[in-house]
């Protein structure tokens, strides 16, 4: 037939409608197995940008739960995840105790070298103390870059806000202060409400109050 009676065959008699019925079921077959498809795939693509993207809780399994290839993939991809998470958190964990834990011996050993200083009048033992208290300064530094690379490959997301008591966190960190200061016959007091609620990431708090503290022992003019 000529193209513009097609359409009027097609549907002329009762086989144009079996036919007609046949395509709009092979369609609506088509889209829901296409449909089950594609929706497992894109929620799995989804996961694994954000999981690029720093979010490392990242976790598919209970939005594929189909026994398929697909259902195997996501509990695959939650596996991987979750470890890779964990080595992560296990390395981040263990440079920020490496770092913390150096700290402590660096700054008793500057105080030793101030005290050296003080009972030496010898001009070359003065030379090599000072080498010393130099490169202990300089590893002091690599291990606040260590402490503030680690923060940031972290991403502030794994910060967890939760309430705690500024006035305690203070005087732990003007009680380490007021040691190194002692060296240069220095003080550092804490004076102020007890106690002083807040709500906030603690370990950010503590080294941005550490590093303020730090910067006015060094500073201070002796005595």
């Amino acid at each position: 037939p000529a193209p513009r009676d097609f359409f009027k065959v097609m549907t002329h008699g009762f086989l144009g409608l079996q036919l007609l019925l046949l395509f709009a079921i092979t369609a609506l077959v088509c889209f829901v197995l296409a449909r089950s498809l594609a929706a497992p795939i894109s929620r799995l693509r989804h996961a694994t940008h954000r999981f690029a993207a720093g979010d490392l809780a990242t976790r598919i399994g209970d939005q594929i739960k189909t026994k398929n290839e697909l259902g195997g993939l996501a509990r695959d991809f939650d596996e991987m995840a979750a470890k890779i998470q964990a080595l992560i958190s296990d390395q981040q964990q263990l440079l920020r105790d490496l770092s913390h834990e150096l700290r402590s011996p660096l700054a008793r050993l500057t105080v030793a070298l101030e005290l050296a200083r003080q009972q030496t009048t010898n001009a070359a033992c003065t030379k090599a103390l000072d080498r010393i208290g130099l490169e202990a300064e300089r590893m002091n530094e690599m291990i606040g870059q260590l402490l503030g690379l680690t923060r940031m490959t972290s991403g502030i997301n794994e910060q967890h806000f939760a309430p705690f008591d500024l006035q305690e966190l203070l005087t732990r960190l003007v009680q380490d202060a007021d040691y190194e200061a002692a060296a240069r016959q220095c003080r550092v007091l804490l004076t102020g409400p007890s106690p002083a609620p807040c709500n906030g990431a603690v370990e950010l708090l503590a080294q941005a109050f550490e590093n303020v503290i730090r910067n006015a022992v060094k500073y201070t003019q002796d005595n």
